[in-house]
C-alpha cells in the first residue's frame, strides 16, 4: 500500500488528531506559543500515521508522539515519519530533539528499533508511571489523613491572583520548587474537583495538581510541598484529600509519574500505593543531536 508523507498545514492537522495522545490534541486545535511540527502519512486520502513535535524557546525540539495505524505497521512507515520529522526540524535550525516514552508496552520494542536505527541515544530510565482503580481498591488511608489545623487546604481553582504572583515572584528569587513540579507548566487547566493548594502562615506552601485525561481517569501531574515541610507528612496528607475528592466524584482511575531518582517519592509510592496499583511501568528518555551538514 503506497503511502505519502507531508508536513501538515494548520488547517489539515485536525484530521490526524486521533493519531496522538488526548493531552496533545489541544495543540492541534489552537494556535500555540511553541511552534508545532506535524508530519502526516496518508494512503490515498486516508490518514494513516502522524509524527508530532514542538520546538521550545531555546530552539530544541520535543517529539510528542509517533503513531502508525495498525494495518500499516511493520513496513517502515514509523521510521519514515520520524526521519522526515527530524529533517524538517534540522532544516529549521533545531540543534537537537528529545523524546519520552513508556516502556514495557506492546509497541515499545518497535519504537526502540526505530530510535536505534535512526541514531538516537540509548534509553535512560526517567520515571515510573503507576495506575490505580480507586473505586475498586479503596485504600483505607485515603481521606483519613489531613493536615493539622494550622494548615489550610483550598481548591486550586480558588487561587487568587495575589497568590499566583507571590508563587512566581518567590520562584524568580529562590527557585523554591523544581520547574517540573510547577503548578503552571501544563497547557490544560487543572481538574477542579481534586486539584488543591496548601496555605501556611498566609502563604501558599504546596499543591497537588491533577488533570482529567478521560471521563474515568485523572492524572496527578504535580505534588509539592515547601522544603520546610518535606518529611513532615504534609505531602501525603494533601494527596489523601485530593484522592478522597476524586472518589467522591466517582472517578475510578488515578495515574501518576515519579522521577526514578526521587527516593522520598518512591518510598511514598511503595508505602501507600504499591498494594493498590494495577500497573507500574517505566518511562525512558532519548535524545538526538542533528548534523546540519
Amino acid at each position: 500500500m503506497h503511502t505519502t508523507l507531508n508536513r501538515l498545514p494548520a488547517g489539515e492537522v485536525r484530521a490526524f488528531a486521533r493519531f496522538t495522545f488526548p493531552r496533545f490534541r489541544s495543540l492541534l486545535a489552537e494556535p500555540q506559543a511553541d511552534p508545532i511540527w506535524a508530519i502526516g502519512a496518508e494512503c490515498g486520502r486516508e490518514p494513516v500515521g502522524l509524527a508530532l513535535a514542538r520546538t521550545r524557546s531555546n530552539g530544541e525540539a520535543e517529539v510528542l508522539s509517533l503513531f502508525v495505524s495498525r494495518p500499516f505497521r511493520a513496513a517502515g512507515l514509523g521510521t519514515r515519519l520520524l526521519s522526515r520529522l527530524e529533517s524538517e526540524l534540522c532544516s529549521d535550525g533545531s540543534p537537537a530533539a528529545s523524546a519520552t516514552y513508556i516502556g514495557e508496552g506492546p509497541t515499545s520494542p518497535a519504537l526502540e528499533r526505530i530510535l536505534r536505527n535512526l541514531g538516537w541515544t540509548a534509553p535512560m530510565l526517567q520515571t515510573l508511571v503507576g495506575t490505580a482503580d480507586l473505586l475498586a481498591s479503596r485504600p483505607g488511608w485515603i481521606g483519613r489523613l489531613s493536615p493539622p489545623e494550622r494548615f489550610e487546604p483550598f481548591p486550586w481553582s480558588g487561587l487568587s491572583e495575589a497568590d499566583r504572583r507571590a508563587i512566581r515572584d518567590r520562584q524568580g528569587e529562590t527557585l523554591w520548587y523544581p520547574e517540573i513540579l510547577s503548578p503552571f507548566r501544563w497547557e490544560d487547566p487543572p481538574e477542579p474537583c481534586n486539584s488543591l493548594g496548601l496555605r501556611w502562615r498566609g502563604e501558599v506552601v504546596g499543591w497537588v495538581i491533577a488533570h482529567r485525561l478521560r471521563p474515568e481517569k485523572v492524572r496527578y501531574s504535580s505534588l509539592f510541598v515547601d522544603s520546610r515541610l518535606q518529611g513532615t507528612g504534609r505531602a501525603v496528607e494533601l494527596l489523601s484529600l485530593a484522592l478522597a475528592r476524586q472518589i467522591a466524584a466517582g472517578i475510578p482511575l488515578a495515574t501518576f509519574g515519579v522521577d526514578a531518582r526521587n527516593e522520598p517519592m518512591l518510598r511514598l509510592v511503595n508505602r501507600h500505593f504499591r498494594p493498590y496499583l494495577t500497573s507500574l511501568r517505566p518511562t525512558f528518555g532519548v535524545r538526538k543531536r542533528f548534523d546540519p551538514s
